[in-house]
């Protein structure tokens, strides 16, 4: 639920949020699935009409749930650091997933829309220098090697997990690409494109830095037929 404590959501300046991604015609059935989905027994809630004040509420309180989290990095962080032992410790942070936050006209996940499928990726270390940015592209899998290769273990013989990039003293094996499946749909995306093939037989190719994101389905163009090509290959 989208349920923050009042005195949290009253710091959340609705004007700071972007807006959030349009509905296309490649993401209506998408949407769909989502609508039925939410109307189950599980869950009983009907998104059939989902207006922008709706939205932006979602924003809003999705953003507040946000600041706990922070809120609570920092609560475990400064014990860490009142000790002396901040310097001595390895943290990373991640997330499982993300949301759609009315992108497209969703919440929640369940797609491989970039609002779903990349989360946060942060690690400290000891020692690390500079903070700095990584553009590679990386999966949740990867944190046990990395784990594993701090700790001064051998990497597990049987797991594509791979050490994360640019991290001092480790020997590193960025990926090229990273794949993902989900109910019979299937993705693979490297740093510049993403090729996904639903189920359905829907084929999406999204120019991933493209502004605004995934408003354009590159798949059915002749000038975008190289990538589509390569990533099928890849994929398959």
């Amino acid at each position: 639920p989208y349920d923050p404590p009042q005195e949290v959501l009253d710091e959340v300046n609705q004007e700071d949020l972007p807006s959030p991604a349009p509905r296309t015609a490649h993401t209506e059935f998408l949407r769909r699935q989502f609508v039925e989905a939410h109307r189950a027994r599980w869950c009983q809630l009907d998104y059939e009409e989902f207006s922008d004040a709706q939205i932006a509420k979602v924003q809003a309180h999705y953003t507040a749930l946000v600041r706990q989290i922070d809120d609570g990095v920092g609560t475990s962080v400064a014990p860490l650091k009142a000790s002396g032992r901040y310097h001595n410790t390895i943290i990373i942070f991640s997330s499982d997933h993300g949301d759609h936050m009315g992108d497209f006209g969703m919440v929640a996940k369940g797609t491989f829309m970039e609002s779903s499928i990349r989360v946060p990726m942060i690690v400290h270390i000891p020692g690390q220098g500079e903070a700095r940015v990584m553009d590679e592209v990386v999966s949740l899998t990867d944190v046990n090697a990395t784990l594993r290769a701090l700790a001064g273990l051998e990497p597990a013989e049987t797991s594509d997990s791979r050490i994360l990039p640019g991290l001092p003293h480790l020997p590193t094996c960025p990926r090229e690409y990273v794949f993902g499946s989900l109910y019979g749909d299937f993705m693979v995306t490297d740093r510049e494109w993403k090729l996904i093939r639903y189920g359905n037989g829907e084929v999406h190719l999204f120019h991933i830095s493209a502004a605004p994101p995934e408003q354009t389905n590159l798949a059915d163009d002749p000038a975008y037929r190289e990538p589509v090509c390569r990533l099928d290959r890849i994929m398959t």
